[in-house]
């Protein structure tokens, strides 16, 4: 991962984001960081897009209606 990184924030539901805070800090034992953690799942949710056919595929996986 970069080191030259940026920040910007996001409103997510307050169950999601304890949510993904567990999971970060079940993550932080081998090492990663909530930002580290963060970016994985970035990278892998952008990789599935693309070899799915781009953000058309968005819609499958949202809960409720953009």
């Amino acid at each position: 991962m970069s080191d030259d990184k940026g920040q910007f924030n996001v409103y997510l539901p307050k169950p999601f984001i304890r949510e993904v805070k567990k999971a970060a800090v079940d993550a932080h034992d081998v090492g990663m960081s909530l930002s580290d953690f963060v970016e994985d799942a970035l990278r892998v949710y952008l990789g599935l897009l693309e070899s799915r056919g781009g953000v058309e595929i968005m819609n499958t996986y949202r809960k409720e209606p953009a």
